[in-house]
């Protein structure tokens, strides 16, 4: 941890294994996913975990909410996206299903322009919008049919711009397809990188018919 003009270790209790996403909260707290299956929470004023949930999955990424500081969100490995109270240290308030069982990378809680609350996640699929009177999100419109979704940036507290990277999709033919198929392996990297595109929404526009800017991106196996 960097505060002030030095660097200051701080050990982790035991099971919390490797952090995929950490995010600053109001009041000196930070709120990190792991993938021991954990959600927790460092007060930066004691160096210590205060709280910390278990997780039925491994943690890929979390985010504060801008409309309430009571709240949190963890994207799970497998899909699923849960919203914790920290003032309820039992269990999430809330836990959805995602369109697919690909990891959630990226979440961002917003604001639109009539004031009301916007969930964003993102995985390989691509971005999606978490609604609250529904038990499953949708894929954010215009987003769609990109290729595999490996990051999504948001203005947030506005929920007005959102950008999404993109690499392409591996395409395999059939015969390679079917003798690879009980043994799954990643592509080896070139070193070279390859051809992603970028797509950029803004809510007050219809969306684009295309990406608005290409350029070369790492080789990421989602």
């Amino acid at each position: 941890m960097f505060h002030g003009h030095g660097m200051e270790k701080i050990h982790l209790p035991p099971g919390t294994k490797a952090i995929r996403d950490i995010c600053v909260l109001p009041g000196g707290h930070v709120v990190f996913a792991s993938l021991g299956r954990k959600l927790s929470i460092f007060s930066v004023a004691t160096n210590n975990v205060v709280l910390q949930y278990d997780l039925p999955a491994p943690g890929w990424s979390c985010s504060g909410d801008y409309t309430t500081s009571s709240h949190i969100y963890a994207g799970l490995q497998n899909g699923m996206l849960l919203v914790f109270d920290i003032r309820q240290t039992s269990a999430p308030l809330h836990s959805s299903m995602g369109l697919s069982t690909h990891p959630v990378h990226t979440i961002h809680c917003a604001v639109d322009g009539s004031g009301s609350r916007k969930v964003f996640s993102a995985s390989s699929i691509g971005p999606c919008v978490w609604d609250a009177s529904e038990n499953r999100p949708s894929l954010v419109s215009g987003m769609e049919n990109q290729g595999v979704c490996i990051s999504l940036a948001c203005s947030s507290p506005s929920s007005d711009v959102l950008v999404a990277s993109y690499r392409p999709r591996v395409e395999l033919p059939d015969a390679i397809a079917t003798s690879q198929a009980s043994t799954p392996q990643s592509p080896a990297p070139t070193g070279s990188g390859k051809l992603g595109c970028h797509t950029l929404r803004r809510s007050s526009i219809p969306p684009p018919s295309n990406p608005f800017g290409q350029g070369t991106i790492s080789a990421v196996v989602a």
